[in-house]
């Protein structure tokens, strides 16, 4: 008889675990994709880049450093973290920025605009400076000005974003390379595997902006980062708080969108899936290390008795 012989009270198991089997066979864990963007030197040496996760969407590859060669959908426990990629393929990012194609320009003119901001307040600053003792002088010699008739302000109440009020440039758009780029999507974790990462095709940018701090078009962009649509249809808010949204105001945001391309031109890469890594076992006490455990806790509780008396 051919194969292994499978007791019938394990055979459900087996067959569970077929199926699991089957399942992952097209999931990769982050060592399983690093491995294969960043593969270990010929020489054995390890590299910087092989960990065992992945720490944000953008990431470059080490035939193309510092640009962006692959991307990573992340879940949110809170709701998706790409709200508007099934429908738009959009993301929007604010980590590795650097990658993206424009962000030199963009950060140019952000720090071009800046000086011409502060110049400008400068100049007001300093007319209005004028201006006060002009009219400190001009009191002195008329004297004290009715005063003016006071309206009733009307009654403010706390919003739960904070207002933007800087900028008059608030986006900077440039024209993407169209440049294969992998994407792979976190998939929501089932059992003990690491392997929770699908391939969904190569992309190319098709459209990218880059938001400043602090101006009303990140505000936009923040209010839908922070909504999505349920299973029923209906719209919903993330719950963030005055912190978060402050957080979030004071980074230079970009919003890039994909297009997908041709799998037949662009196949899947062939990824190598690295062996399971051994699971770590807890260390064994010794008898003698338990009995000293034992004599510790028996003088901490006779201090403790002591120290009570």
């Amino acid at each position: 008889m051919n194969g292994k012989y499978v007791p019938p009270g394990r055979r459900q198991s087996a067959n569970k675990d077929s199926h699991k089997s089957d399942a992952n066979r097209d999931l990769y864990s982050a060592r399983d994709i690093k491995n294969y963007v960043h593969p270990a030197p010929s020489n054995g040496s390890e590299t910087p880049h092989r960990a065992s996760n992945v720490s944000g969407s953008l990431q470059d590859s080490a035939a193309t450093p510092g640009k962006l060669a692959w991307v990573c959908l992340f879940n949110d426990s809170s709701g998706p973290a790409n709200p508007r990629w099934n429908s738009d393929k959009i993301i929007f990012c604010k980590r590795s920025l650097r990658l993206l194609p424009g962000y030199v320009e963009s950060k140019k003119l952000s720090d071009t605009e800046a000086t011409e901001t502060a110049n400008t307040a400068e100049s007001v600053s300093t007319a209005d400076t004028v201006q006060t003792a002009e009219n400190t002088d001009t009191a002195k010699r008329t004297g004290p000005a009715e005063p003016a008739p006071t309206a009733e302000m009307p009654e403010t109440t706390e919003t739960a974003k904070p207002v933007a009020t800087l900028r008059e440039a608030e986006t900077h758009q440039f024209q993407p390379d169209h440049v294969p780029i992998a994407i792979f999507k976190q998939i929501p974790r089932t059992g003990k595997s690491d392997r929770v990462f699908s391939f969904i095709g190569y992309h190319t940018i098709s459209h990218l902006e880059f938001l400043e701090p602090r101006s009303d078009a990140l505000v936009r962009m923040l209010d839908q980062k922070w909504s999505y649509i349920d299973k029923f249809g209906e719209i919903q808010q993330k719950e963030r708080t005055m912190e978060s949204w402050n957080e979030a105001l004071c980074k230079k945001w970009a919003v890039v969108k994909f297009q997908e391309l041709d799998e037949e031109k662009f196949p899947p890469p062939r990824i190598e899936r690295l062996p399971d890594p051994e699971p770590q076992r807890a260390h064994k006490k010794s008898v003698n290390e338990m009995l000293a455990e034992l004599r510790m806790s028996g003088e901490a509780k006779k201090e403790a008795e002591e120290e009570g008396t």
